[in-house]
């Protein structure tokens, strides 16, 4: 299957939204119209989405880069979504390459990302593309 990657546009808001209910957080087209402007208008955040032979939207990176105080600049995934009817196709590969040359061209010399214990499809993806598992840890949250 072919594969385009490009820049999202606010106009992917609504798939954007189908997507990332796909993987359990749903939110409407308004909202995630919202959110995308704001990622589009800073440059320290891409968006990548990838786009099949048909024109339609199968899957997107976030990707940002990380402000704080450790020795090697460094960037964090902060979703990773491709559409269950496109798994396996390359798409997932294709937007973690475009991802990973995006915080090259950045000075960034590693990538992190976190992904929930019960995803161990998305863990063996990762770690077939050169992943490793660093460390266990909880995450914690606070509703302010």
């Amino acid at each position: 299957m072919s594969t385009t990657i490009r820049v999202a546009v606010v106009g992917d808001a609504g798939v954007l939204a189908g997507l990332y209910a796909e993987l359990g957080y749903p939110s409407s087209a308004v909202q995630v119209e919202a959110r995308l402007s704001e990622v589009l208008g800073d440059p320290e955040h891409a968006l990548l989405v990838a786009v099949n032979a048909a024109g339609v939207v199968i899957g997107s990176v976030h990707i940002a880069t990380l402000k704080w105080l450790e020795p090697e600049p460094a960037a964090q995934i902060l979703g990773l979504v491709v559409t269950a009817s496109a798994r396996r196709s390359g798409a997932g590969r294709a937007l973690m390459t475009a991802a990973e040359a995006w915080a090259r061209g950045r000075g960034c010399g590693r990538i992190i990302l976190r992904s929930s214990v019960q995803r161990t499809e998305a863990h063996a993806f990762y770690e077939g593309i050169g992943y490793t598992k660093s460390k266990t840890q909880y995450a914690f949250r606070k509703q302010i």
